[in-house]
């Protein structure tokens, strides 16, 4: 690393970095040489002595520092304390769309912004989030989910801030040409009607129009609204366009969107499991949905993501709180024993370190009244 150009460096303490946990950030040793880079997840504590991990160990001061660096300070709060707040940010947006909708853009953008962090800071509550939270307005929640799903993939393909927060504008604006009716179709039993179906057809161009009335000039976050209903086959809509003709950004807001509204209650129907859901979308891989970014989110949301309620093997009842060192091993937050008793905390228990393995997964609706940010052990003291 040239003198000059040598980045400030605060130590890191051995406790913040895990076993079956992803590397926050790229680790230095005292001569700023890279031991392992952010991301990597380290399987035994030999992986850790083997890299050098057990002497003085440094990262970047900017990577908890301000916006210029790409990397900000991280957030006092957890999602499970702002989604309200999140929602209701949402609700004010759509309700100034024809009232002042030139404000409508950088309110998107903001929320945006506000999401980004929080996927960066804790990318597993924010897909947990996802999964479990539904109790709001779906015109308003769904829009948050897609977003938090599509930037849990842009951020897994490597995309910088302002691609990434170009694919979460698109998430929380494909829908505003239709804001008003998207409830009424949520809670709609009965078939489309002509009307409805040539709506929905029509919308991701109104709201694409739309968006540039307000002045939209970002070409990603306009294409990836225009092109998110299209399908990697031709079958889609609004301009049967298919594989290349879609671009990246489009087809990573589709991924995110139907994967939200198959795990999502209706009227007519309950939400499907998401190991579940996940496993259809590897059998129908390559005809709707893009190949390679279906396998890529496969892999990185697990094969029980964050936000899934479990039985183990040994009678125990918990949450998966955490992706861990291997797919199908993720961290889990008990709070029921063997014998079905609640237990006085969360207990977390890391099957990649156990020898019990999951046996079930629970429906949510099974599930009853229970406090997320507990079971999450955001009120342990």
């Amino acid at each position: 690393m040239a003198r000059g150009n040598t980045p400030s460096m605060v130590r890191v303490k051995r406790s913040e970095l895990a076993i079956g946990q992803r590397i926050p950030w790229t680790i230095y040793d005292a001569h700023h040489k890279v031991l392992v880079e952010k991301g990597t997840i380290l399987k035994s504590e030999e992986d850790f002595q083997t890299i050098g991990l057990s002497g003085d160990l440094y990262r970047e001061s900017s990577a908890a520092g301000g916006p210029d660096s790409g990397h900000a300070a991280p957030l006092q709060t957890s999602i499970f304390d702002e989604i309200d707040h999140l929602e209701t940010r949402m609700r004010n947006t759509l309700r100034v769309l024809h009232e002042s909708p030139k404000e409508v853009p950088g309110r998107i953008l903001r929320l945006a912004e506000r999401l980004l962090r929080y996927v960066k800071d804790d990318p597993d509550a924010a897909i947990g989030i996802a999964h479990l939270y539904h109790e709001g307005n779906y015109t308003e929640l769904h829009p948050i989910h897609v977003a938090i799903l599509a930037l849990i993939l842009a951020q897994a393909k490597e995309y910088d801030n302002k691609r990434s927060l170009a694919v979460a504008a698109a998430a929380l604006s494909k829908h505003i040409s239709v804001a008003r009716f998207q409830e009424e179709l949520h809670a709609q039993t009965s078939p489309l009607t002509e009307q409805q179906r040539e709506m929905i057809n029509s919308y991701p161009q109104k709201s694409h129009d739309m968006l540039m009335e307000m002045g939209v000039k970002d070409e990603t976050w306009l294409n990836a609204v225009l092109q998110c209903q299209e399908n990697e086959d031709g079958t889609g809509y609004p301009r049967g366009l298919h594989g290349n003709q879609i671009s990246e950004e489009a087809k990573v807001v589709a991924l995110a969107d139907r994967y939200s509204a198959m795990i999502s209650d209706r009227n007519y129907r309950k939400g499907s499991l998401s190991n579940s859901v996940l496993k259809r979308f590897f059998e129908g891989k390559g005809s709707v949905l893009n190949e390679e970014l279906t396998l890529f989110f496969i892999k990185e949301l697990g094969v029980y993501p964050p936000g899934t309620f479990v039985k183990l093997s040994d009678g125990y009842v918990g949450v998966v709180t955490k992706r861990g060192a291997h797919a199908s091993k993720p961290f889990v937050s008990c709070y029921r024993d063997d014998f079905g008793k609640m237990l006085a905390k969360p207990m977390v228990r890391n099957l990649f370190r156990e020898e019990v393995k999951i046996a079930a997964t629970i429906p949510p609706q099974d599930i009853g009244s229970l406090s997320l940010k507990w079971i999450w052990g955001l009120l342990i003291v």
